[in-house]
């Protein structure tokens, strides 16, 4: 009978120990302090996240030589028979490369070089900085 009574005793002290501990917590607040700076910090990460809309990604390279003439007719031709695909003129001194596309994998630019493949002789993938699309 001893055993049965200091069980229950426990048992309601537990209780009321729960009850307190539940009423403390719910007329508690969190006040949360910051330096600044903190938000300066956030500020110029999102401004820099806004300008910089790049990621990794890849893309066809079509040219690459010195003569800037060539290059901008290559990039002519690639733009008139896929008007849909991004082309980009890039200047790496001394050497002008007409690369196509923005595409996340490698999966997409090897299907456009198949497309590509009957227009333009030597062109392989490279790993570049790609545009990220529009959101719409």
């Amino acid at each position: 009978m001893k055993c049965k009574m200091k069980r229950i005793i426990f048992l309601f002290i537990l209780f009321i120990g729960l009850l307190e501990f539940a009423n403390a917590q719910s007329n508690k607040s969190i006040i949360i302090s910051q330096s600044p700076i903190i938000n300066q910090l956030i500020e110029k990460r999102t401004a820099n996240n806004l300008r910089d809309q790049t990621t990794d990604g890849y893309r066809v390279q079509l040219f690459s030589g010195t003569n800037r003439g060539e290059a901008q007719i290559e990039k002519s031709k690639a733009e008139i028979l896929f008007e849909d695909q991004t082309v980009h003129l890039i200047y790496n001194q001394p050497y002008f490369k007409v690369r196509v596309g923005d595409y996340r994998t490698k999966l997409e630019a090897i299907r456009m070089q198949e497309l590509l493949k009957e227009h333009f002789e030597n062109m392989f993938i490279v790993k570049d900085n790609i545009s990220l699309p529009e959101i719409r």
